[in-house]
């Protein structure tokens, strides 16, 4: 893509304590992000604490992926492309660390996560000039369930993803990420890639509940970045009339 560059701005090289350098890693996000959350962003902060802290793994970068506009055909609510790519832009601005990857939306149609994790290997390691830095997966507890539901993920992606890559699950109230583990064939095969991370502060803040308050007309301040919150002000996003709008575009493009 002539248009496209990987943001580095927020990379930097893994630390070398002396004895050679300890295990490197990046933090990739892939979602709708309709809208971002503050707590989509704290995932990256907790995350990055609990593996630098309790695991010795250093974090050098963190990355957002929002998904193709194609996977709005899948479902219902999900904003355009533009809007959801410039609301990650507003709300990680500030982060010296974190930054957007818009490679997913650019491609000419919907790509697998297997795809854009690939993606990630090859340009961290263009990047760093080095393949020992770890691509995983940063995920909440629902997205890990829905590796062992039947026709949601592809069979062969998700042992690929597990055992190549590795996944940094974020708990969450009233899902045991342990017992799910244990009790699934496949999660216990590639136990020691599942990361699983506390969640200190309970936070139930989601891009579900974010819309539902916009169209019921609720204030949504301290939940989403000013900015973004600025944003959907201006473009009317997830009004009653944007998310009618949104719903006809998606039974019209299902029937075809």
């Amino acid at each position: 893509m002539s248009d496209y560059t990987f943001p580095t701005s927020n990379i930097r090289q893994p630390k070398d304590l002396g004895h050679g350098s300890k295990r490197a890693a990046v933090l990739v996000a892939c979602g709708t992000f309709s809208p971002i959350t503050c707590q989509h962003l704290r995932m990256f902060e907790n995350a990055r604490d609990f593996l630098m802290k309790e695991r010795g793994i250093d974090v050098v970068a963190g990355y957002v992926s929002p998904v193709h506009e194609d996977y709005g055909k899948r479902k219902k609510g999900i904003a355009e492309a533009e809007h959801r790519l410039e609301m990650c832009k507003l709300a990680l601005k500030n982060s010296d660390w974190i930054a957007v990857d818009d490679w997913e939306i650019k491609q000419p149609e919907y790509s697998r996560t297997r795809q854009v994790l690939a993606h990630f290997v090859e340009s961290v390691g263009k990047t760093l000039n080095r393949s020992d830095v770890d691509i995983f997966l940063l995920c909440g507890a629902d997205l890990l369930e829905s590796f062992i539901k039947p026709g949601v993920w592809r069979p062969e992606d998700v042992e690929f993803i597990l055992s190549h890559h590795g996944v940094v699950v974020i708990e969450r109230v009233g899902v045991s990420v342990s017992q799910m583990v244990f009790e699934s064939d496949v999660l216990q095969r590639s136990a020691k890639n599942i990361f699983q991370v506390p969640e200190w502060v309970l936070n139930d803040v989601s891009s579900t509940k974010v819309r539902m308050l916009i169209k019921r007309k609720y204030s949504i301040k301290y939940l989403i970045h000013d900015e973004v919150i600025d944003y959907i002000n201006k473009h009317d996003l997830y009004s009653s009339e944007h998310y009618q709008k949104l719903l006809d575009k998606f039974e019209q493009v299902n029937k075809q």
